[in-house]
This record gives structure tokens, C-alpha cells and sequence, in this order.
């Protein structure tokens, strides 16, 4: 099954262990948390060793038969 994994991340402070982003009060997280789990019928990990870095892997879809982003990938580096 083709599949997207998305992986973004920072070499911050990261995120508290005790933080759950699945019930956390962040209004991002809360909505990165719907958009992928139900929207997508995707899941996210989330890494908090050297900073905080999330992958989010979900089912590639099609509309009409055409398969979205022709199997191209993409890494953001904000250069921070």
C-alpha cells in the first residue's frame, strides 16, 4: 500500500515528557492530532530525544483516479 511519511522536527528545548499531544490544551497540537488521525486515518509519532521531531505516516489517496503529489517528497529546513 503506498504510503506518506512526513517527519518534521527542531534541535529545541523539545516537549515535556509528561505533555500527552493527544490531550494536551494546545490548540495546534490539538488540531495536528484531529487533522491527522481522523481526517487523514494517519498516526503520529513523536520523538523527544535532541529536540522534538514528529512522523506523521498516512495512506496516500487519490481524487478521480489521480494519485496527489506524483510520488514526490519534501524536506523543509528552516535553516534555524
Amino acid at each position: 500500500m503506498d504510503e506518506i511519511e512526513l517527519i518534521l522536527g527542531d534541535d529545541g528545548v523539545g516537549i515535556p515528557e509528561d505533555l500527552d499531544i493527544e490531550k494536551t490544551e494546545s490548540l495546534g497540537l490539538h488540531l495536528v492530532s484531529i487533522l491527522v488521525e481522523h481526517q487523514l486515518g494517519g498516526e503520529i509519532d513523536l520523538n523527544r530525544e535532541g529536540g522534538t521531531e514528529y512522523r506523521i505516516l498516512f495512506r496516500r489517496r487519490t481524487d478521480k483516479g489521480r494519485t496527489q503529489n506524483n510520488g514526490k517528497s519534501a524536506h523543509f529546513d528552516s535553516g534555524r
